[in-house]
């Protein structure tokens, strides 16, 4: 959903192509799903949902030396981090929107999509995004990132997807 919201409402890659519009899409797609899961329900009673989004996290570049900007930059991580990260999830659970009709039932299994390229720092106008690697002082761990979703939605939860390429295969898993 996350990415779906993004990809074609805000930045237009994907069908419908439109900008700046990532909430509403958002929107649209969780009440699909609710809609989905209630009618699956309805048949079979017992059926069970896992709902798979990208577990990223954002950093403020190290190299950032203005504590004002700093300051500000760090707020924004953190809003994406702790509100942003979750939205999908939350709209499904009903904590937030919920005239949607979302429950904790319909979120289901809690699903990460979790790759090597999921830490990364703000670009600024001096500074270009910049991937994290484990190696990486400021790199936060999968097992806190997880503990912190258990925290909020308790369990159960999987990761849904997840590799690396070339070399760095072996050492990821």
């Amino acid at each position: 959903i996350s990415y779906t919201a993004w990809a074609a409402g805000d930045v237009g890659i994907l069908s419908p192509f439109w900008h700046g519009r990532g909430w509403e899409y958002k929107v649209l797609l969780v009440r699909a799903a609710i809609a989905a899961f209630d009618a699956i329900r309805s048949i079979d009673p017992t059926a069970r949902v896992l709902s798979a989004e990208p577990l990223v996290r954002l950093h403020v570049h190290p190299a950032v030396v203005d504590e004002r900007e700093r300051r500000d930059l760090q707020r924004g991580a953190d809003d994406f981090n702790q509100r942003v990260v979750s939205e999908a999830y939350d709209m499904l659970a009903g904590r937030i929107v919920p005239e949607l009709g979302g429950s904790r039932e319909h979120l289901g299994v809690v699903g990460v999509n979790y790759y090597e390229g999921n830490q990364w720092t703000i670009a600024t106008p001096s500074l270009p995004q910049h991937f994290l690697g484990r190696d990486d002082p400021a790199w936060v761990p999968l097992r806190s990132l997880l503990r912190e979703l258990s925290d909020r939605f308790g369990g159960p939860i999987v990761i849904s997807e997840t590799g690396s390429t070339a070399h760095s295969r072996p050492g990821w898993f």
